[in-house]
This record gives structure tokens, sequence and C-alpha cells, in this order.
């Protein structure tokens, strides 16, 4: 399975460990995660590795929450947006590449807007079936400079809804039944026309 995704043997081994130990400590702290010094700074190599990329973790989530799925069973997969904040920590971040504003159009951050799997019978917890990060630049057109209402969809941040939901059926085609679950923010037509289907239900907060 990782053996597409990664690049290197010795980083897959790596990002199979920490994802072990995020899964056993129930932290993403490293310090938490660590056993030792000598660990805790290969944590860190492995964060700081160039050839280790965000879409290489996605893949390898994509990829292990897949493994788990029960033919015939039913999913439920919980989409949302949350934002990490980093202002704070500004002046320690030398690359801030990856990074933009967040919600208050000030703040050093990023979004994240990941799905995550949940077996519906038993509650048990698969990972996730898609997560989509992505930042905004301070000096970006807002709504009423882009004519926000006359774009297509698949120009809007909204699209992420469509596009986690249809990721999640790839991942999740081995099961039953999915019903995909979001909160008011979710509540766009374009979701309704584009997901559901006899495999595929939809279950949102308006």
């Amino acid at each position: 399975m990782a053996d597409a995704i990664f690049s290197n043997i010795r980083i897959e081994r790596r990002v199979k460990q920490v994802v072990e130990k995020i899964i056993e400590k129930q932290s993403v702290v490293i310090h938490q995660l660590s056993a030792s010094e000598a660990e805790q700074r290969s944590y860190y190599r492995l964060l700081h590795n160039p050839r280790l990329q965000t879409s290489q973790i996605i893949s390898y989530l994509q990829a292990d929450c897949a493994r788990q799925v029960e033919v015939g069973a039913h999913y439920l997969v919980f989409q949302d947006t949350t934002q990490p904040n980093f202002e704070r920590n500004r002046r320690n971040i030398s690359d801030q590449q990856q990074l933009g504003v967040i919600g208050d159009k000030q703040s050093l951050g990023f979004f994240l807007h990941p799905s995550l799997v949940v077996q519906a019978d038993t509650g048990r917890c698969l990972g996730y079936s898609h997560v989509q990060v992505w930042s905004r630049e301070a000096m970006a057109p807002d709504r009423k400079q882009r004519q926000y209402q006359k774009q297509p969809i698949e120009e809007k941040e909204s699209y992420r809804w469509i596009q986690a939901a249809q990721a999640s059926k790839q991942v999740l085609a081995k099961a039953s039944a999915l019903t995909i679950i979001c909160d008011r923010e979710g509540d766009i037509s374009e979701l309704f026309l584009q997901v559901p289907d006899n495999q595929t239900h939809l279950l949102v907060r308006s």
C-alpha cells in the first residue's frame, strides 16, 4: 500500500510509526509521542524532510482507511473545516510558504477540511477518507470583488464539501451505504445535486 506513496522506505516506516504513536497516545504533540530524545529528534527530522509531502500523508491516510472497509457495511462520513492558528508563533516560523491568513483575514495559519469515517453499527473509527488543505493570500480579493455569486461552484472554497464527498465515495466504494454528514456550511444546492445516489445519503444541518 505505502510502497507506491512514499519514495523512501525509511520515510514509510517512520510515518507508520508516528501514526501508530498518535493513535496509541491520543496526542499529536511530539514530546508526548516520543519515548526518548533520540526518538523525538527523528520525528522532527521526518516532519522537516523535503521528500515528505502533505499529499503523500493524505494518500497514506486514505489508503489505510480503504484497507479497513468491510464489504456491505454502512459508514458515516463526518466533514468539517478547522483553522489552525500560528499567529503567536509567527516570529519562530522561518518558512511560511504554505501558510496564509485564516478567517479573521490577518492571523497566520491555514484551512483544514478532513472527512472522518466511522462504522455506523459499531462506532469503529477507520480514519480519514479525504483531507483538504489550503491557505488564503492576505491581499486576496473579497467576495464582492470576485463577484462570488456569479462564480461557478468549482471556483469557490465551498466546493470542498463536494470534493470531500466524491473522494470519500471512491475510498469507501466497497461499502453498501454511506451517510455524509455536514454542518450548515455544507447546505449548498450543488452538494445535493451531485453527491447522492443509491448508495450515498446526505445529512446536513440547515
